[in-house]
């Protein structure tokens, strides 16, 4: 197990907001207790199209033993030598990339993808978010 960061640094132009009741997941998760997924990340400033937002960060592991909202399993993780199954768990070590919501029952499209890659120094691999159409101030981040 390594840390893909260790230190995860405050995201600018975002910040995690509490759902509404006017909000299309507010009614869907109201069966449960309140927890991280009554909350949506939202533009703090205007995004242009192809801007990167910032890296989802969290543990990176081998393997991908934990199903959660919060675990990302890398596709391209058989390039470079690394082993054939990675996961970047989130819930418990990110940033604020975790509270983006899928656009599922929000949007009729999402403003976000999550990319891929590998740094250049290190090898390690890297998830990059960025924006695939300009962002207005306020408007909701919403993945694939």
């Amino acid at each position: 197990l390594r840390l893909r960061n260790s230190n995860p640094t405050f995201l600018e132009g975002v910040e995690i907001k509490s759902l509404d009741a006017s909000h299309p997941l507010y009614i869907s998760r109201r069966k449960t207790s309140k927890s991280e997924s009554d909350y949506g990340l939202f533009a703090t400033r205007p995004w242009k199209a192809y801007e990167k937002i910032g890296e989802f960060v969290g543990l990176v592991t081998e393997g991908t033993s934990v199903r959660s909202k919060y675990v990302y399993e890398f596709k391209m993780s058989q390039m470079k030598g690394t082993p054939t199954k990675l996961a970047l768990h989130a819930e418990k070590v990110g940033n604020e990339i975790r509270f983006m919501n899928k656009f599922e029952n929000v949007a009729a499209h999402h403003n976000c993808a999550l990319m891929e890659s590998f740094n250049d120094a290190t090898g390690e691999p890297t998830v990059e978010v960025r924006a695939i159409q300009n962002i207005d101030k306020g408007e909701e981040l919403l993945k694939k």
